[in-house]
């Protein structure tokens, strides 16, 4: 099965202390900001859209590699493999105008390979791997240390003239401990063709032999609720915490030696896998992702400001005692529209859920 990370060795401690309250995490909480580069300035294929880049030096990265086999990039340079946009060229990327479920203006980021009006220029027999990423090392993040981290997105998949083909959709993960980098990559969508490398473990179907550099482990999401039909819109939402935990527990991870807090987040992506079998008529695959969110200890429920799994009292006080006030999106937990004040549409949201 082909894989291809953007790995960079990370030496570096990061503290972060512990709070009960989500914050936000990475370089664009919620996907507001069109601005996006490759990987590698001034080689072959390079892309970037930088309509609304700040001047910050932060960007989201789109990384391509494509190989025929482990480790070889097929044309281009590694991870911008096929260029992006162009008239011959299977990859396309598009932003649509979006607002999310607060009405708060964002972008939808469409990632497309299609193989059926145009040709692989690697011929058939391709693994090519496209994705959305923020990674700390490319001009993204800071992220919290791994086990406070969560992430969602919302996504739908679509796929037209799916044969001679087989792919699949995922969110991924990469952090560092003890010298290691470990990869997580989680498929929401996967083809039954796939195939499984190691089928006696329901949620695992790849996992990198052990060695001194990495920790690599491909998953089956269905068996941890995060799957999606293709044709249908769903909110994905991981605390990465979870994963980690049950990795380490059956060995396909070691656990960080000097505790969370010597451990770093170095990237969240997601993305799709397309394995063609033939140079072309081997189908179009469109993932379309928008409200993409890093959070430090993210909430499940909206209005629970405690983070303590339930909206009740406890939270309503919180709004209260906060109610009027201003700051930047975000600055208090009850804000939980995240628009700089803690107001009467807050009020209603947790209203709202209050007994979940």
């Amino acid at each position: 099965m082909e894989k291809a990370v953007i790995v960079a060795l990370i030496i570096f401690a990061l503290i972060h202390p512990c709070s009960v309250f989500a914050s936000n995490s990475g370089w664009d909480y919620n996907l507001t900001k069109r601005c996006i580069k490759s990987p590698h300035p001034g080689q072959i294929n390079y892309y970037e859209d930088t309509v609304e880049c700040d001047g910050q030096g932060k960007n989201w990265t789109i990384a391509v590699q494509a190989e025929k086999s482990l480790g070889t990039t097929c044309g281009g340079y590694v991870n911008q493999s096929l260029p992006i946009n162009t008239t011959d060229s299977p990859l396309s990327l598009t932003w649509l105008p979006h607002q999310d479920e607060w009405g708060t203006q964002n972008w939808q980021v469409n990632l497309t390979t299609d193989l059926t009006t145009k040709s692989h220029p690697c011929g058939g027999g391709v693994w090519t791997w496209y994705t959305l990423m923020d990674n700390v090392t490319l001009h993204g993040g800071p992220f919290a240390t791994p086990h406070v981290l969560a992430t969602s997105a919302t996504v739908t998949l679509n796929q037209q003239n799916n044969q001679n083909v087989t792919t699949r959709a995922f969110l991924g993960f990469q952090g560092f401990w003890d010298g290691k980098s470990h990869s997580i990559e989680i498929n929401f969508s996967l083809n039954d063709t796939w195939g499984d490398a190691v089928p006696t473990e329901a949620d695992i179907i790849w996992a990198m032999p052990a060695n001194d550099t990495q920790e690599f482990v491909v998953m089956n999401g269905q068996s941890w609720g995060l799957s999606v039909t293709p044709g249908s819109n769903k909110l994905l939402y991981v605390k990465w915490l979870d994963i980690i935990t049950s990795l380490i527990a059956r060995g396909f991870f070691t656990a960080p030696s000097g505790g969370w807090q010597n451990t770093a987040s170095a990237a969240v992506y997601i993305g799709t896998e397309v394995n063609n079998f033939t140079p072309t008529n081997a189908g179009k695959t469109t993932l379309s992702i928008s409200n993409f969110r890093n959070s430090d200890g993210i909430t499940t429920i909206l209005g629970d400001l405690n983070a303590d799994g339930k909206v009740d009292i406890f939270d309503y006080n919180l709004l209260v005692a906060d109610f009027g006030k201003t700051g930047a999106p975000g600055f208090s937990p009850a804000d939980i529209d995240k628009n700089g004040k803690v107001d009467i549409f807050d009020y209603n949201v947790l209203v709202g859920n209050f007994g979940k």
